[in-house]
């Protein structure tokens, strides 16, 4: 959405949008800037790609129900930094659904409530469907077959082409779907800013 309520501070403008969701750890609305490497930390993806760029993934992957939708606004835009994003229906008609839903993976450190193993896809109690996760930083598989489809995951992103979205002007805003959607950021140029406004959203106004 092209400068969506540009008026409006980013919180307000994602209560337009949908239940924004609150996360233990995170506050309501995340400012994203870049960030080189030695200026961030390491269980960030600044502080591994620093203003590199950044693989597609979905976030909060590693979590045992990670958020439903995620809210990209422009607050100070930067046409040389573009959003990435790849339908995930692409690559799992790849894989194969079947195969995903049998990989198990695991977060690269255990999480609070317990969850060490989850599947690359699975289905979701809810009129969702199905939920694809993928994280090539913060997930590994959890045994060998798994990671024979992690492999395939990865060829299969290397031949689809994503598409480039430029959050160019304050209030230009995007809703994800992160149960199907694959995101990621392409590089920054050197000496430059761009600054947006992340929420996470429980459901959406349609």
């Amino acid at each position: 959405m092209r400068e969506f309520a540009p008026k409006l501070e980013p919180a307000a403008a994602f209560r337009l949008l949908g239940r924004v969701e609150s996360l233990e750890g995170f506050a309501e609305v995340q400012y994203l800037t870049p960030k080189e490497r030695d200026a961030s930390t390491p269980n960030t993806y600044s502080g591994n790609f620093g203003t590199c760029d950044f693989p597609l993934h979905t976030d909060l992957a590693h979590w045992g129900v990670p958020p439903r939708y995620l809210a990209l606004r422009c607050v100070e835009g930067n046409v040389g930094v573009a959003t990435r994003l790849l339908d995930g229906n692409l690559v799992c008609n790849i894989v194969g659904r079947s195969r995903l839903r049998m990989a198990l993976v695991q977060p690269r450190r255990r999480l609070a409530d317990g969850k060490h193993l989850l599947r690359l896809l699975e289905k979701v109690q809810t009129n969702a469907g199905e939920r694809v996760r993928w994280d090539p930083l913060f997930l590994r598989a959890a045994n060998g077959r798994a990671a024979s489809v992690l492999d395939e995951f990865r060829d299969a992103l290397r031949a689809n082409v994503p598409a480039d979205v430029v959050l160019e002007n304050p209030g230009d805003t995007m809703v994800i779907d992160n149960y199907r959607m694959l995101h990621g950021r392409s590089s920054v140029p050197p000496n430059s800013m761009r600054v947006i406004a992340r929420a996470y959203l429980e459901s959406v106004n349609l």
